[in-house]
């Protein structure tokens, strides 16, 4: 049984996603998702309590399911859609197991 290209990335995503601790390196920050504006367009807020709209890659399409009081990690967006509005791309989708870890972190 051979594992097809969309198999394989939905797999990594999911494991990836699930039994990993991620943490914001670099220019990526930790965002909470307020509510989903459709077409996989988030508006979140960050730390400064600033609304952001941010995009959810389609790697995470049907894979990777987030709600609103979800916390995520972000990076800037180059990404000129939603007539330019779009200033982040969410790269993880971070579970509560997560997010207790990120807290206990110094």
């Amino acid at each position: 049984c051979a594992m097809g290209k969309s198999q394989y990335v939905s797999k990594h995503v999911r494991e990836t996603a699930v039994h990993g601790y991620p943490e914001p390196t670099g220019d990526q920050f930790i965002v909470k998702l307020i509510r989903s504006r459709g077409g996989n367009v988030m508006e979140c807020e960050n730390a400064e309590g600033t609304t952001l709209l941010c995009i959810l890659p389609a790697k995470f399409s049907k894979v990777v399911w987030a709600q609103r009081g979800d916390f995520l990690i972000a990076e800037p967006s180059s990404v000129d859609g939603a007539q330019g509005k779009l200033s982040a791309t969410i790269v993880h989708i971070l579970f509560p197991d997560q997010v207790k870890h990120l807290r206990a972190l110094p």
